[in-house]
């Protein structure tokens, strides 16, 4: 009798093992199409906001003029890249996808002091018309209108050069790392989803895409003789 028991007991106990087993699987299959998703949704984000950078910059280089329309884009696109790059940087390094040696931070730091650089122009430009309100101020000046454009003397020429050259790098890293990307064009979404959509934390391209970004990056720093970062801008 207490040996049938037991082996109920036992019976019921491997049960329930299974049974917690099974809906941890379920909960780590969950958390990795969630995680899958924020990859992929991000890394197209990320994408969009360096080709339309890309776009952008030679548009006010061309026309020496940068209207109000660029500016809040590139304030809000380098904001973003500077959070992607860092976010994903210590994600992959949480889950030994990167060694840390591999990366220091050298493009997030660099997306920052763009977005700085931009911001500071705006508010420059607000000033000038007399439309700068520091109750309105937060990420971007909003008082300026969507429609007006301003004048870039050469020392702004000269820096935006700077930043549109190192934009270009990212782009090249796009390109050689992620399918749907072309420099001259929109993202093919079609081809991207192809190739990303399914289980996208497993593969290699946003691993590959941070490490490559970082080594575009102090490259590039190194060919300006610049230590850090081209937050020295003004």
């Amino acid at each position: 009798m207490r040996s049938k028991i037991s082996m109920l007991l036992l019976a019921g106990l491997v049960a329930l093992v299974g049974v917690f087993a099974f809906k941890q699987t379920q909960e780590n299959k969950r958390y990795e199409e969630y995680l899958s998703l924020q990859v992929f949704n991000d890394y197209s984000e990320m994408a969009f906001n360096i080709l339309q950078g890309h776009k952008y910059y030679n548009e006010i280089l061309e026309t020496g003029r940068i209207s109000a329309e660029h500016l809040r884009f590139l304030i809000e696109s380098n904001s973003n890249i500077k959070m992607n790059a860092q976010d994903y940087q210590l994600f992959a390094i949480d889950i030994n996808r990167l060694d840390g040696e591999e990366v220091s931070n050298l493009t997030s730091n660099n997306a920052a002091s763009t977005g700085i650089y931009f911001f500071r122009l705006a508010s420059q430009f607000a000033e000038e018309l007399g439309v700068y309100n520091e109750e309105t101020y937060g990420i971007y000046p909003v008082d300026l209108l969507s429609n007006e454009s301003f004048k870039l003397d050469d020392d702004m020429i000269k820096n935006i050069t700077m930043i549109r050259d190192l934009n270009q790098e990212w782009v090249d890293v796009l390109v050689e790392n992620m399918e749907g990307v072309s420099e001259h064009s929109p993202i093919d979404h079609s081809s991207y989803t192809d190739a990303y959509f399914e289980k996208t934390i497993e593969k290699d391209f946003w691993v590959e895409v941070l490490v490559g970004l970082e080594k575009a990056t102090e490259k590039f720093l190194k060919e300006q003789h610049i230590v850090q970062d081209i937050g020295t801008l003004n």
